[in-house]
């Protein structure tokens, strides 16, 4: 008897849920070593971090191994995993590298940079040096340009190319231990040119290699001068008459400055109806009175615009008579007398309009620098010109170089500025 097989089957699912599976430690990083001085640039290998989730992208970062930042001069590249930089001097430094994947799971390992002195001598480290002076008031300033440099393998520093070097507002003396002095040429027009809030500056360079000092010269107002004075001028009674205060008579140190003008009589009150001023083109114009007898003060005044006492200004008489004398562009400010003009009070001569010297500043030098050592003078005691006066000599002791090479010595590791 045959019996007939039977086959029963029966179906089931099997569901497997993804997991996100973290970074893992590949390869151990080896400790690096660099050189100071020396560029250095090294990458991470490709097997440092693995994931086994297909697909998965790992972004990079790096700190020091305590978490905080690396040093200024390492840079990490996070897209090539590449470190770069250069050293300035020897040290250790551990480093973590940490590798993230797109689910904020991480792995990370450290490694150590050793950073060794550099091989033969190593060209110092220089930083740049600022002194300031003002016009008129701060002359002379000093210092020491290698307090604030350093060498890398810790040897003293001097300056290579030590010396006097004259600048385009002053000069400086420049010691092999570092020392400088600076002496602002305070009679050059380049530095009297300068206004209020106006400055200059000027670069020396210096041999410790690269070594720049920075002179900034802070300008102060200059007052309006009086360069030659106004004549005296004769009206012809009854008649038309017009004049110009002539060119060059008032001036500005100052080179920005622009001088305006204004005219009263001489005891500050307004001008007579009869007689007008143009301030614009400095012109006296009108119709003397047919009866006119006497005479009249009139006083021009130029203002730079720095308030009221950054003024100049001159006085001249007004008379009358049968014929009109005033002054001319030919004959400058020589009106009634002709000749040569003369001086304002405390003024060099005046002789056929020549410049004379600024009010309030005997001995003082316009136009091209007489003065070819500042320094000199400065240690000198600041004397004038004129050594047959005691009196034009300044009271402050005589000092000499052997006195600014001594006193430098001392100063080795001072950055002080006077």
């Amino acid at each position: 008897m045959w019996l007939a097989h039977t086959q029963a089957s029966q179906t089931f699912a099997i569901g497997v849920t993804n997991v996100n599976d973290a970074p893992e430690v590949g390869t151990l990083l080896a400790n690096q070593t660099g050189r100071a001085g020396t560029a250095l640039s090294w990458q991470l290998p490709g097997t440092a971090f693995v994931d086994v989730d297909a697909g998965d992208v790992l972004a990079y970062s790096a700190t020091l191994a305590d978490g905080s930042a690396l040093p200024t001069w390492l840079a990490f590249d996070a897209a090539t995993g590449t470190f770069s930089g250069t050293p300035a001097s020897a040290g250790s430094y551990a480093l973590r590298v940490t590798a993230t994947d797109l689910a904020g799971a991480s792995a990370s390992q450290s490694f150590t940079l050793a950073v060794e002195l550099g091989g033969g001598n190593q060209a110092p480290v220089t930083t740049p040096d600022t002194a300031n002076l003002i016009e008129d008031r701060k002359l002379f300033t000093w210092g020491n340009v290698l307090a604030n440099d350093r060498d890398p393998e810790g040897e003293r520093l001097s300056v290579a190319d030590a010396g006097i070097r004259r600048g385009e507002y002053g000069v400086l003396t420049l010691l092999s231990n570092g020392t400088y002095a600076y002496v602002l040429d305070d009679c050059s027009t380049k530095v009297q040119g300068l206004g209020a809030g106006e400055t200059v500056t000027e670069t020396f360079n210096y041999l410790a290699s690269d070594g720049a000092l920075t002179v900034t010269v802070q300008g102060t107002n200059d007052t309006p001068d009086l360069v030659r004075c106004l004549s005296d001028v004769q009206l012809a009674k009854g008649k038309v008459f017009s004049w110009k205060v002539p060119a060059g008579s008032f001036r500005d140190a100052d080179r920005n400055d622009t001088l305006s003008y204004s005219a009263t009589l001489s005891n500050g009150k307004a001008l007579p109806s009869w007689l007008k001023f143009d301030a614009a083109t400095q012109t006296f114009s009108g119709t003397a009175p047919a009866n006119a007898k006497g005479s009249i003060d009139v006083r021009v005044t130029a203002s730079d615009g720095h308030g009221e006492c950054s003024t100049a200004s001159d006085n001249f008489k007004v008379s009358f008579g049968n014929k009109t004398v005033v002054p001319t562009a030919s004959k400058g400010n020589e009106g009634v007398g002709n000749g040569a003009d003369a001086p304002p009070p405390g003024h060099g001569a005046n002789i056929d309009d020549g410049a004379g010297i600024s009010p309030g500043q005997p001995g003082r030098k316009h136009g091209g620098d007489r003065d070819n050592d500042p320094l000199g003078r400065f240690l000198d005691g600041f004397k004038r010109d004129d050594k047959s006066d005691p009196s034009q000599h300044s009271s402050l002791p005589a000092l000499d170089r052997r006195w600014f090479e001594q006193w430098g010595e001392q100063q080795q590791a001072s950055g002080q500025e006077g």
